[in-house]
């Protein structure tokens, strides 16, 4: 049996916007416009999938399919995102971090625990200003 190649992330929408966030900075830190040609490569499948989760959610999974092959850089992307957001504002997300590394594995992820990890950890995790 072959395994599946795509990834459902189901998860409350302003969880999907901080995934995109992670991808979009993780993207233009790690591979800025005009680098070596396999960072483009990078770049181009990255914002792709952050494209792809900005869609709407299929109606009968509530989901965006995404690669499986991007796991790995979207783990790296949400790691860079959690970590220089608590740099920049001097504290701990921990329960969002686990949120979307959870959704970026395809774990399902209800509205009332990701409000749950944004009121454990104090803020709401957003590099989109930066």
């Amino acid at each position: 049996m072959a395994a599946k190649k795509s990834l459902l992330i189901v998860c409350p929408d302003e969880l999907r916007q901080q995934l995109v966030e992670a991808l979009l900075f993780y993207t233009d830190a790690a591979y800025p416009p005009g680098g070596a040609e396999c960072g483009q490569v990078a770049r181009v499948s990255l914002t792709d999938t952050a494209n792809a989760l900005q869609g709407e959610p299929d109606v009968d999974t509530g989901g965006v399919e995404i690669s499986r092959r991007i796991r790995a850089m979207l783990k790296t992307a949400i790691n860079y995102y959690v970590d220089s957001f608590e740099a920049a504002e001097g504290s701990v997300c921990s329960s969002q971090r686990e949120l979307l590394l959870s959704a970026g594995n395809g774990d399902l992820i209800e509205l009332d625990v990701f409000d749950r990890a944004v009121e454990q950890d104090g803020a709401k995790l957003s590099m989109r200003l930066r």
